[in-house]
């Protein structure tokens, strides 16, 4: 489609959009929410942030960060989060667009100083500081998919780069002789070709590029990490004189933003509009399940079942969910079980690792309907004369000759469920774990609450 189709349509949609306006609070608000976790996610991705999606939806929304990622990726995330709320909030005024506030947007997103690998111009691989808010001090360049190394403006060169930067994109709000969307992309590139920066040069540029947008009552854009090499290569197009393949790619994404806000604006849910990869991601493993060998459960089976999965869970879960114990005054974590004799016993005080051994070398592990682990707190300090508990289990399900199943009370907590010859993956157990710990932190903070009214 050529740029000039492009910008009408964008146009029309937008029209489109501003007849809805004013939108309910409430549904903006879930809009807004929404487009500012993938912006989070995907701008931070395409520079290698190792969080995924369904990691940052949880530290954005419920402050809980992912074991084993980098606390910087934490930083980031949480960082890029607040300049977007931030530049959200100046758009709404009448803020000029100044090297301050370009500078203050790169502290916001990366926080603190840090160390980061480098190659030296002799092809040596060394480490520097990142110095935030400031412009670089030190070369920087980039290898193109060709193989040719491309220079960015140099640190004598930047601040003079910079002011000129201001200036061009004041004159064009004055004049007003450029389209939003071309402005916006005119603003991206040649922030980038500056690169003024030691990092974060590309979340700043796509922070710039939806300032404008923004401004003028467009959604933002949110380029995806799914689309990083198409990114890219429109850029490099644009390092040739081609502009045009940039903007094409820009509006083409600021069309999907629209239709995705006007869903939005109708009422319309688009919180699964990403979600397509965790859908194939589905069927792969329905497909593996069909596949994988039907065997009926024997007490080795539930052994071996036990040390690669029941057992990582459990303790992945105890360690978790020990940071609850300083919220009450009592508590207490013990496995339970069931058999077609006995339902819902409390093991003794062991650990879960012995009680499943115990009964694996005197050959019981068939005989249980089910194995569990249940956490009980009460006594909520901070609540006044209120008095809360909290009780949680989670069991194993092991009454099917074929599969098990690991399940909460929780309709909301999907289960996993397995054939017994197949193991939980450490993304399954953390993902588990996690929907239970966004749970429990739920409700602690509604006791929490109630007790302070």
């Amino acid at each position: 489609m050529a740029i000039p189709e492009i910008i009408k349509q964008a146009d029309a949609l937008k029209a489109e959009l501003d007849q809805l306006r004013p939108l309910d609070p409430s549904q903006e608000a879930r809009i807004w929410q929404q487009f500012r976790l993938w912006w989070d996610y995907h701008s931070n991705s395409i520079e290698g942030n190792s969080l995924t999606y369904g990691e940052t939806k949880l530290l954005i929304l419920h402050g809980l960060t992912a074991d084993g990622k980098p606390l910087r990726h934490h930083f980031e995330i949480v960082g890029h989060n607040e300049a977007l709320k931030w530049l959200m909030d100046v758009v709404k005024g009448d803020y000029p667009l100044t090297e301050q506030f370009i500078r203050e947007l790169h502290q916001m997103i990366l926080k603190e100083r840090y160390l980061k690998k480098v190659i030296t111009p002799d092809g040596i691989e060394a480490s520097a500081w990142v110095e935030i808010g400031v412009y670089k001090n030190k070369p920087n360049h980039v290898l193109k998919s060709t193989g040719e190394v491309f220079y960015y403006a140099s640190p004598e060169e930047t601040p003079a780069k910079m002011e000129e930067l201001i200036q061009w994109y004041r004159e064009r709000e004055e004049k007003k002789d450029m389209h939003p969307i071309l402005q916006a992309v005119e603003l991206h590139y040649r922030f980038v070709r500056i690169h003024p920066f030691d990092d974060g040069n590309g979340r700043v540029a796509r922070l710039l590029l939806n300032f404008v947008l923004l401004r003028y009552g467009y959604p933002p854009v949110i380029i995806r990490k799914e689309d990083k090499e198409d990114y890219l290569l429109a850029l490099e197009q644009a390092d040739a004189g081609q502009l045009e393949a940039f903007s094409r790619f820009v509006g083409q994404n600021l069309i999907q933003s629209l239709q995705i806000m006007l869903r939005g604006a109708r009422g319309e849910d688009i919180s699964e509009e990403d979600d397509w990869e965790k859908r194939i991601e589905l069927l792969q493993r329905s497909l593996e399940e069909e596949e994988a060998p039907t065997v009926e459960k024997t007490n080795e089976l539930l052994w071996q079942r036990a040390q690669d999965s029941f057992l990582p869970l459990i303790e992945l879960l105890e360690k978790k969910l020990r940071r609850l114990d300083d919220f009450y005054a009592n508590y207490q974590h013990q496995p339970t079980y069931s058999t077609r004799e006995s339902i819902n016993r409390k093991a003794e005080a062991e650990p879960f690792e012995s009680f499943l051994r115990r009964n694996y070398e005197q050959g019981k592990l068939t005989v249980f309907r089910d194995l569990g682990y249940r956490f009980h707190w009460e006594g909520l300090k901070h609540s006044g004369t209120q008095l809360f508990e909290l009780a949680f289990s989670v069991q194993i399900g092991l009454e099917h000759r074929n599969k098990y199943v690991i399940k909460t009370a929780y309709a909301d907590i999907l289960p996993i469920e397995k054939r017994y010859s197949q193991t939980i993956s450490e993304e399954e157990r953390r993902d588990f774990v996690r929907q239970i710990g966004a749970k429990l932190a739920g409700i602690v903070e509604g006791q929490l609450k109630k007790g302070k009214e």
